[in-house]
Formats: C-alpha cells, sequence, structure tokens
C-alpha cells in the first residue's frame, strides 16, 4: 500500500501540486505541457470532484469541502495562449475600478490575435485584438487570490473613449470619465498623449472642457488646425455644431453630456 501511495500521489496533493505550478484555472494543454496530468488523470480529478471544467478546455480546481469558484477574470484569461499576452479591459475594468455602475454582462479580454468569443461560469467572454502601440500600463491586480493583468483605472478609461462599443456607450464612458475622486487627470492626459489615435485626444480633450475636468491643455498640440471634424458620437448627427478648438462635432449637446456626467 505505502509502496502504491508513493507511486500514485494521491489526487489531492496532486490538485495542489497542479494549483501551485498554474493557479487556480488553467488549459488542458497546459496541464500536459507541464507535464501535471494526462487525460486519463484529469477525468479522474474531475469525477472525484478536485476539478471542475469551467468551459470547454479550461478547468479550475475545486477546493474540498467548501467550493471555491474561481473569479470570472481569472477564467477568461486562462482562455488565451501566453503569447496573446492577455488582459482584462473596456467595460469589465471600469466595473473593477469602480467607475460604472453597470456590472458587464461581457468579459472583455485584450489580446495578440483573434480568437473566436466563449464562455466561463455562466460569463460571455469577448476578445478584442489591441495593437501593441495601445498596449500599456497595465499591472497585476489580485482577486480571489490570483494574479489577475488588468489596465489601470486611468487605460480603462482611455480604452473606453476609444471603443464606447465595448464600454456600455459613450455615456457609461463619460460617467466614467467624472469620476473625480478615482482618477488622476494628469495621468489620463499623460496616457492619452501615448494613444496613436487622434480621435481619441480630441474626443478626451474636448469631454474634459466641457466637464471642467483636470487640465486638458497638454493635449491640444496634437489637434490640428485643418484635421477634419469627427463626431464625439459616432451613432450622432454628423450635422451638428463643430468645436473648433478640439475638431470635434458635438452631436451630443454640452447640457446634456454634463447630465450624463452627473446621472
Amino acid at each position: 500500500m505505502n509502496q502504491k501511495q508513493d507511486a500514485f500521489p494521491s489526487e489531492a496533493r496532486t490538485v495542489r501540486q497542479i494549483e501551485q505550478a498554474l493557479g487556480p484555472a488553467f488549459t488542458r494543454r497546459d496541464l500536459e505541457r507541464r507535464g501535471l496530468a494526462d487525460r486519463a488523470l484529469l477525468s479522474r480529478l474531475l469525477r472525484a470532484g478536485y476539478l471542475r471544467k469551467a468551459s470547454r478546455g479550461v478547468y479550475e480546481v475545486v477546493e474540498a469541502p467548501k467550493v471555491r469558484i474561481a473569479h470570472e477574470f481569472v477564467l477568461a484569461l486562462a482562455i488565451p495562449s501566453p503569447r496573446d499576452d492577455a488582459y482584462i479591459s473596456w467595460r469589465s475594468a471600469l466595473a473593477h475600478w469602480g467607475l460604472t455602475e453597470q456590472m458587464a454582462k461581457v468579459v472583455y479580454v485584450a489580446v495578440v490575435d483573434s480568437r473566436p468569443d466563449a464562455r466561463v461560469s455562466g460569463s460571455h467572454v469577448q476578445f478584442v485584438v489591441q495593437g501593441k502601440d495601445r498596449r500599456y500600463d497595465i499591472r497585476d491586480v489580485s482577486l480571489s487570490g490570483t494574479s489577475v493583468r488588468m489596465v489601470t483605472p486611468e487605460k480603462a478609461v482611455i480604452d473606453s473613449l476609444d471603443r464606447p462599443g465595448l464600454s456600455g456607450g459613450l455615456s457609461e464612458v463619460v460617467k466614467a470619465l467624472a469620476s473625480r475622486s478615482q482618477l488622476d487627470y494628469a495621468r489620463l492626459v499623460s496616457l492619452a498623449l501615448r494613444h496613436p489615435s487622434s480621435t481619441l485626444v480630441r474626443r478626451l480633450g474636448y469631454l474634459m472642457t466641457v466637464l471642467h475636468l483636470g487640465d486638458p491643455s497638454p493635449l491640444r498640440r496634437r489637434v490640428g488646425a485643418t484635421d477634419k471634424p469627427m463626431r464625439l458620437d459616432l451613432d450622432g448627427d454628423p450635422a451638428a455644431e463643430v468645436d473648433k478648438e478640439w475638431r470635434v462635432i458635438d452631436n451630443i449637446g454640452a447640457a446634456d453630456i454634463r447630465d450624463w456626467a452627473l446621472s
């Protein structure tokens, strides 16, 4: 009996080794690549209740006798390959940092290569290709005792202004932008100046001016007098009044923008 136990570690010990090596969520490919479990052992651990299938090819550790469910961000980041250098952004990051009151039904994950959407623990996961010049100001955040890569609060606002459709729409982004106690506006401006999109810079500069937030003046050097005016809201009327300072077509209206910020 002792020889058998020495040759075949208990399931509990195996699961501890897996968690120490890979964390609470991982793919079958991770297990096989690290030599931690083959398909037969994986099936045994699933049947014994030590592991749970979170989504196709993704598994998480279940700690008996109390079930511990990994955070949906942990599970979502376990799906892409390491080369994707994946991280959480857009509306998911806004929600984590308390910059929106609406909980996202979708987990938004930035990746290098396109990949199909997935589901984990009842949540929809959308993978969004993010170019190298937009991949900055990312930090490790602890969730359920696990390190998760996520953009900072300021970068979450930058990404959301760049892609409002991934963040609940422009009105939700304006509410996040107006969170004075939670944002460093000098840092926000600095991050915007690193961004390749002049549309993002003009949109941010105009909104900060209308809402009297921080000092947007450093952003003005990215605005050319001959730049073609761009719509503040891409879904709005393109024939609205043009703000000449920021070369922005305000198809929302300053009064409505301020109402959004206060709502």
